[in-house]
């Protein structure tokens, strides 16, 4: 029994490790210049929203270096982005894996989700390293607390992603009003250029609501010694992340059975 159980385990994780590879590849190859237009597409939102806080005052914020500063919003807002867009579009690519019954929707989504993680934490190191290197930066206060925000908001991104991923596939125009409209909106008020503090009193109860707020501030707060985020709830953003994991494991297999009638 436990026999099978193992071998069963050992399976499984090798389809799973030969989909990251094989998603991997799709991710860059869909693109004329590879990985190299996935670092400009997201270089350009860091530049401006950078030019856009330097507008609103000065190099630092609050003792919090603009470059650094920018590019935790920019990751984290990259993060969710595109893991919405690639775990919700799922069904669309399943045709590729028409000839391998083994390979479930679920397994396929969670390995573009997967991949999309690991490449926006390590782009996002990089560029932290770099601007250090570059005088840009001072060191990191908490590198693996810092980790762990931006691993959590690129689960958040995954976990809305699947609960998304029926109503996409049910009415197609919800994908281009979320991705196009939404998005966009989310982009300049999840906290990408600014912090909780910063925000009129008035906005204040609404932002609290945001979970990529409280992201930005979090990591914010591990990465730099100036900055305290002691407004933002940890137990929140975990809650949220895991009810709409929950959603999105119902909203995957609705896709599947709707799939399966054609």
């Amino acid at each position: 029994m436990v026999t099978q159980i193992l071998n069963g385990v050992e399976r499984e994780c090798s389809i799973f490790g030969a989909l990251l590879k094989r998603e991997l590849l799709h991710r860059f190859g869909a693109r004329s210049l590879g990985w190299i237009e996935e670092v400009a597409a997201i270089a350009v939102h860091i530049l401006a929203f950078t030019v856009l806080r330097l507008l609103l005052g000065g190099r630092s914020h609050g003792g919090m270096e603009i470059l650094p500063f920018t590019v935790i919003g920019v990751m984290t807002f990259w993060s969710v982005r595109s893991g919405v867009s690639l775990v919700a579009t799922t069904p669309g690519v399943m045709v590729r894996y028409t000839e391998f019954p083994q390979v479930s929707l679920l397994k396929v989504a969670l390995a573009r989700g997967v991949v999309n993680v690991a490449l926006c934490l390590a782009l996002a190191f990089a560029a932290f390293h770099a601007l250090e290197l570059l005088g840009y930066s001072r060191p990191i206060r908490d590198g693996f607390m810092v980790f762990c925000w931006l691993l959590l908001g690129g689960l958040l991104g995954i976990a809305c992603g699947l609960a998304l991923m029926w109503p996409f596939y049910v009415f197609p125009f919800a994908r281009t009003v979320l991705l196009v409209f939404f998005m966009r909106v989310l982009a300049v008020v999840s906290g990408t250029f600014f912090v909780f503090r910063d925000l009129p009193y008035s906005l204040r109860p609404f932002a609290r609501w945001m979970p990529t707020l409280h992201i930005n501030d979090k990591a914010r707060e591990a990465y730099f010694y100036s900055f305290r985020a002691d407004w933002a709830d940890p137990d929140f953003v975990t809650l949220t992340t895991t009810i709409l994991f929950g959603l999105g494991l119902l909203s995957c297999d609705a896709t599947r059975r709707r799939m399966a009638r054609g």
